[in-house]
């Protein structure tokens, strides 16, 4: 009995059930998050969309700006740090230097985030989505590690982090299939969706494994469907992508869920030459 209540234990601290409620340890999660936002929608969006572009230029270049001057603090921290002939009062100086370029570029990226919502629907969906992610990746150690590493930005982290969450994905594996799905492998898949050429191991064919492994375990939800059958009609698989676009119009809950099915079956449809199906 107590073998298993101390494996219960350590179970529970490995997944972080037991977190400090001090306010710079909440501030400091909920800063990491920001910024992933920033990594996994912010940027991607502003370069796809001129529109939002011209609606939050100056939002954008303050955050690159920001940005830039908070790595180069890094930059400087990290050199100082592994030099002998730094005094320690140099490298408090730097760390404080560090800390303050970190703050404000997440009050930059909050700024972009807030006027981006506030201008367009779909990017305020995309934004809560990230944040639920990012929500959902603190409650495992590898998980707050991988934020972190996203947070940072740069291929080299970005791999890390792809490693860490493929990780805790093997180590939940072994915990809770349902637990796995819904905290793990649902934000580990959208993450990797949203960062796509952003490393070489953010790739479709990863996105796709992640996604079949999501519809096999729970194949109920509408919108796992409509993301496999894009990433499908990417691929240019297209007779995969039409099986997911009528998995997605199967399970659609509403009239919102039944058009984006409809408007993905009929992309398809037109790749496929079928215009006539596509026009019904």
């Amino acid at each position: 009995m107590v073998t298993r209540f101390a494996s219960t234990l350590a179970l529970l601290a490995l997944f972080g059930l037991f977190f400090a409620n001090e306010p710079a340890y909440a501030k400091n999660n909920s800063r990491t998050v920001s910024l992933y936002t920033y990594r996994t929608v912010t940027t991607q969006l502003i370069d796809k969309n001129e529109h939002l572009s011209n609606l939050a230029t100056a939002e954008h270049r303050r955050a690159l700006d920001a940005d830039m001057r908070w790595q180069q603090a890094e930059r400087e921290l990290a050199s100082a740090r592994r030099s002998s002939n730094t005094a320690q009062g140099q490298v408090r100086k730097l760390e404080r230097e560090a800390q303050a370029r970190e703050t404000a570029f997440a009050e930059a990226v909050d700024d972009l985030n807030q006027r981006l919502a506030a201008q367009d629907e779909d990017f305020k969906r995309m934004l809560h989505a990230a944040l639920t992610d990012g929500e959902s990746l603190l409650q495992t150690e590898d998980g707050r590690q991988a934020l972190k590493l996203i947070a940072l930005g740069g291929v080299d982290n970005t791999e890390r982090a792809i490693v860490l969450l493929a990780r805790q994905r093997a180590i939940a594996e072994r915990v809770s299939d349902m637990r796995l799905t819904e905290q793990t492998l649902r934000p580990e898949a959208r993450t990797i969706l949203r960062l796509r050429g952003a490393s070489p191991s953010a790739t479709t064919i990863y996105a796709i494994a992640l996604f079949e492994e999501i519809v096999r375990r729970d194949p109920s939800r509408h919108w796992d469907w409509v993301e496999l059958g894009r990433l499908y009609f990417d691929a240019g698989r297209l007779a995969d992508a039409r099986h997911a676009a009528d998995q997605s119009l199967a399970k659609a809950a509403n009239e919102r869920d039944r058009s984006v099915a409809f408007n993905e079956l009929g992309d398809v449809q037109v790749a496929q030459g079928d215009s006539a199906a596509a026009l019904a």
